[in-house]
């Protein structure tokens, strides 16, 4: 029982982490657009020059990494659910054997 537990709280744990940097990966393609949606033609020269900056620096996706290796997206968690259940059903295979 207890083990359930805490695989339960592991993964709601991964399924958190993986979405929310989902989430982030999501918002983080609008702001171009976002800012190119602006009333940018009212502001002065040095606010434009800011924001043309700012455009080109997020063309660049912000993706969160797990250790600078895994993104945390939701094919993140997809991949560790399918691996998980592949070891599960492997081992318990072996296991009736």
């Amino acid at each position: 029982m207890t083990c359930l537990i805490i695989l339960a709280c592991s993964m709601w744990e991964l399924t958190v982490y993986c979405y929310f940097g989902n989430e982030i990966i999501l918002q983080s393609n609008f702001l171009s657009q976002s800012i190119y949606l602006s009333d940018w033609y009212l502001m002065d020269k040095t606010m434009l020059l800011n924001m043309s900056i700012m455009m080109v620096r997020v063309n660049k996706p912000i993706i969160l990494k797990a250790g600078r290796f895994v993104p945390l997206s939701i094919n993140t968690l997809l991949m560790v659910l399918k691996a998980a259940y592949s070891y599960y059903t492997f081992l318990r295979n072996i296991a009736i054997e």
